[in-house]
C-alpha cells in the first residue's frame, strides 16, 4: 500500500498592485482633446435622453453623435483645443510667447479631416502677421 502523500501548500507573498505610487504633479495637466470637450458638453443631454443608460452605452452614444456631427460644428471644439493648447504651452514652456514655429504649438493647429489626412489650420490673421513681420525684416 502506497504511503499517503502530503500535499505542500506554496507560500505566496500577497500580491503588490505594480504602479500604485502617487504621481506628483508639477506641472499644469494637458488640455482636453476636441472629444472629451464636446463629451463634457454632451454627456448630459444623453443622460437626460436615456436615464437608463449605463456608463459604457453613454460613452458609446457620445462615440456615434460625434462621428455624426458635422466638420463645421467640430470645428468650435477644435479652437477651443488650440487656445488651451497655447495656454498649456506658455505654461510649460515659461514663454510669454507661444512661437507659431515650435513644432508642439505647431501640432496643436493640425486638425484629421475625415479621411485621415492632415490639414493644417492657419487663420487669415495668422497669416497676415507673419507677411507683416517678413517685411518688417526685409526693411531693415
Amino acid at each position: 500500500m502506497p504511503k499517503p502523500v502530503k500535499k505542500q501548500t506554496k507560500v505566496t507573498k500577497p500580491y503588490k498592485a505594480q504602479g500604485t505610487k502617487k504621481k506628483v504633479s508639477s506641472g499644469p495637466k494637458r488640455p482636453l482633446s476636441t472629444f472629451l470637450l464636446f463629451s463634457q458638453e454632451e454627456r448630459a443631454n444623453v443622460k437626460q435622453q436615456n436615464p437608463n443608460m449605463n456608463g459604457k452605452e453613454v460613452v458609446s452614444e457620445l462615440g456615434q453623435r460625434w462621428r455624426a456631427l458635422p466638420e463645421n460644428d467640430k470645428k468650435r471644439f477644435r479652437e477651443t483645443y488650440v487656445k488651451n493648447k497655447a495656454e498649456f504651452e506658455v505654461k510649460t514652456t515659461g514663454d510669454s510667447q507661444a512661437s507659431s514655429s515650435h513644432p508642439v504649438a505647431e501640432k496643436a493647429k493640425k486638425a484629421k479631416t475625415k479621411n485621415n489626412k492632415i490639414e493644417l489650420e492657419i487663420e487669415e490673421d495668422e497669416v497676415e502677421v507673419e507677411e507683416a513681420e517678413e517685411e518688417e525684416e526685409e526693411t531693415e
